[in-house]
């Protein structure tokens, strides 16, 4: 090939690329939901992908919900795709529920999911999913919810007494949230797996409690390359150790180590819950409610189930990850949330203290006693609309389909519209967040923590604008077949850990600023060091006023 002929063939290639970027560009610029309002892209690679995924995502997901009135906006995804992020009740309820079918989990979070923890409910769809939801749907009833209270009784008690005796001596500046984490574990350990992971009685943490701290914290440090997780997770030995200094490749290495390790915990944990229910060995393990433990009863309900509704192997250790992974973290910074909020607001941490003693005089507080508590159902619910540990969910629309509106929205061309047409292929991101907290919806003191609002009938315009999550009046554990299966247990949890913790104990600001940040859940980490997750507070034991 003589030089001639090699650049009439690189003036071909660059012509062919020249004319497919123009072609993109010009279906990029009469793309239908371009009318829809937005803010502007900073990149034409990463659009507000950057922005939106980023350690910054409160913040981003804030700006858009207060700087626009529409409550669908149009965001840029990666080479100036447009993405919906969408909080219109009945756009939700279209997209959550009427038309769940035609707007499935994100394929690209089903491939990193799968890639993360294997064929769980967060990584399959349809009739798989459908199989999965089936078979564990009865793990989450109200009876089993009522029969493991006094698991989590039993679990807030032991640490308390622990945390009480480390501050005897005076008031004391701890990280909360590796004690939140380690209650959390024990509790999904206990109650979702019939397994004890630390016994709660010194400081020391066990492999798995300090594995689930890192976890979120190693996601989100992928950011834009969460896409490329499942294709960077195949790299073979190799080529891994030529590539190990690509910061993507070096990132996902460490997740999958961290991944491993709960994955391990689990399949070790089926297996000898699958010999001991098949050898009849359950007297002893009972002691700890195995039998009665969510994976008791999805193993023996597997092992009963026809050869067509069987789960396989694979699948049952993966629910086990599931478990692990979304369980301990999101509870846990929620519990460790609520505790930063009554730090930093003493009147509402006496006033649930006070309502706490007083449910307690009269021994063990009832499951459907504890659960309305006023004041702590209060601070629970305030805390969850205000601070999801979750603050999206993603689908993508199958086929093009028409969302109605509740509010109709006024276009850039100032077109108004009670309706959108969203194309086959365009994501929707629902936003919790913005469901939430939006003024138009929940008033003027939206961005407030007001436990109080709850005490009191709420804004009309919150009963007019029904969303379609599993909690009523809250979007934070999202609606349709895909919302949180375990958000019940999640509740009866965080209350009864609360409702024991401030008994004994104390908590007032520590020594350093707070900042969350986001991830796939947002956790907690001080300002000199963004990347680790902690949440440091003065805990001191609680001494009751004596009578007068």
């Amino acid at each position: 090939m003589d030089c001639a002929d090699l650049m009439i063939r690189l003036a071909l290639l660059c012509g062919c690329a020249c004319g497919i970027w123009f072609y993109a560009l010009l279906r990029l610029r009469r793309h239908p939901l371009n009318n829809i309002p937005g803010p502007r892209s900073p990149s034409f690679i990463a659009g507000n992908m950057g922005q939106f995924f980023g350690p910054q995502s409160i913040a981003f997901q804030n700006d858009i919900i207060s700087s626009f009135t529409s409550s669908v906006v149009r965001l840029y995804g990666i080479f100036g795709r447009p993405v919906l992020y969408v909080y219109d009740p009945k756009a939700l309820h279209t997209v959550l529920i009427k038309e769940e079918d035609d707007f499935e989990q994100s394929a690209r979070l089903i491939n990193m999911n799968k890639a993360l923890v294997g064929p769980g409910m967060v990584s399959t769809l349809d009739a798989q999913h459908r199989k999965q939801r089936k078979m564990l749907n009865p793990v989450f009833t109200t009876n089993r919810m009522r029969s493991l209270v006094p698991i989590c009784y039993n679990i807030g008690f032991t640490a308390s007494d622990t945390l009480a005796s480390l501050v005897a001596s005076g008031p004391q500046e701890m990280d909360v949230l590796a004690w939140t984490t380690r209650i959390a574990l024990e509790c999904i350990g206990q109650a979702a797996l019939g397994h004890s992971f630390d016994p709660l009685v010194d400081t020391s943490r066990c492999e798995l409690g300090q594995t689930a701290m890192k976890l979120f914290p190693a996601i989100s440090r992928l950011h834009l390359w969460a896409d490329a997780f499942p294709y960077l997770d195949r790299v073979p030995p190799r080529m891994r150790r030529c590539l190990a200094s690509f910061y993507p490749l070096r990132v996902v290495l460490e997740l999958r180590k961290l991944i491993d390790v709960v994955i391990l915990h689990g399949a070790r944990m089926i297996e000898a819950k699958k010999h001991a229910l098949k050898e009849g060995e359950l007297g002893a393990m009972e002691q700890m409610a195995c039998g009665n433990d969510f994976m008791s009863v999805l193993i023996k309900a597997n092992m009963a189930a026809p050869e067509a509704d069987k789960l396989p192997d694979a699948e049952v250790v993966a629910q086990t990850a599931v478990l692990i992974v979304t369980a301990t973290d999101t509870t846990s910074n929620t519990l460790g949330r609520i505790l930063h909020l009554l730090a930093n607001n003493l009147r509402a941490q006496r006033r649930l203290r006070e309502e706490a003693i007083e449910a307690w005089q009269d021994g063990d507080i009832a499951y459907g006693r504890l659960l309305q508590l006023p004041f702590l159902d209060a601070v629970f619910r305030e805390t969850m609309r205000l601070y999801a540990p979750a603050t999206w969910v993603i689908r993508d629309a199958r086929k093009d389909i028409v969302l109605p509106l509740a509010t109709p929205i006024v276009g850039n061309d100032g077109t108004v519209m009670d309706e959108i047409l969203v194309p086959k292929g365009c994501e929707v991101i629902v936003g919790l967040m913005g469901a939430n907290t939006s003024k138009a919806i929940w008033g003027e003191d939206a961005l407030e923590w007001k436990p109080e609002r709850w005490l009191n009938p709420l804004p009309p315009t919150v009963a007019q604008n029904t969303f379609p999550g599993v909690s009523p009046n809250l979007m934070s554990f999202s609606g349709g077949r895909r919302a949180c299966i375990g958000w019940k247990f999640a509740e009866l949890e965080i209350k009864a850990l609360l409702s024991i913790l401030l008994l004994r104990l104390t908590f007032s600001p520590g020594s350093k600023d707070i900042i969350w940040r986001a991830a796939h859940a947002v956790f907690p980490t001080i300002r000199d060091d963004a990347t680790t997750p902690q949440l440091p507070l003065t805990v001191g034991l609680y001494h009751a006023t004596p009578p007068n």
